[in-house]
């Protein structure tokens, strides 16, 4: 979590976005429960300075909650309190009082694997350089997905090793067929094996 608040503070929002998730990830594997109230609270925080505000919201519920569970405060880490001050105030500034609250409620509410699935959500406009475009007209999430199909990966395993949720795994393949005017898994893999 530490490199994801040195790159949100100072350097890149997709690096640190990437950071967060990542960090997530691991501690979902290893049934870390203190770590991902963290890596939580700063994926809200980077959602608030990508401007995704209503995201951010329920994930400070999230984190809140996560918090509470394992009995730990932000207080007494200055930096961090600060941090999280600006970022909830610039939140509730943008979404208004009420529609803000009603968002960190909802966040409150989750569960663990709800709030997992919400915090890979954010997915941050990727920076491509002119003439390095991804091919197909493909995000950077649906190109490691078509990467993923090329080595035969199922949808199941996808979802586990991205860390996003089944539907969310048809949703990309979905939109990938439609971008790149084929009908099948088949005609991803022998595009991308093409494209790459």
């Amino acid at each position: 979590m530490g490199n994801a608040l040195a790159e949100l503070q100072f350097g890149d929002l997709e690096r640190a976005c990437d950071l967060a998730q990542e960090g997530l990830r691991i501690q979902r594997e290893i049934g870390d429960t203190w770590g991902r109230a963290w890596s939580v609270w700063a994926i809200a925080n980077i959602a608030v300075s990508l401007g995704n505000h209503g995201l951010a919201a329920q994930l400070f519920g999230s984190a809140k909650m996560g918090l509470r569970q394992t009995h730990t405060k932000v207080l007494g880490l200055l930096p961090l309190l600060r941090r999280q001050q600006q970022s909830e105030g610039e939140a509730r500034r943008k979404l208004g009082d009420d529609e803000f609250e009603s968002q960190v409620a909802i966040g409150d509410q989750l569960s663990w694997s709800e709030v997992v699935e919400l915090a890979f959500q954010l997915q941050p406009q990727r920076k491509t350089v002119p003439g390095q475009e991804r091919p197909g007209g493909l995000s950077g999430r649906e190109f490691e997905l078509a990467a993923l199909v090329a080595k035969g990966k199922s949808n199941r395993e996808i979802a586990e090793q991205l860390g996003i949720s089944h539907r969310t795994v048809e949703e990309h393949i979905r939109n990938i067929n439609h971008k790149l005017g084929v009908t099948n898994r088949v005609q991803i893999a022998a595009w991308y094996l093409k494209a790459s």
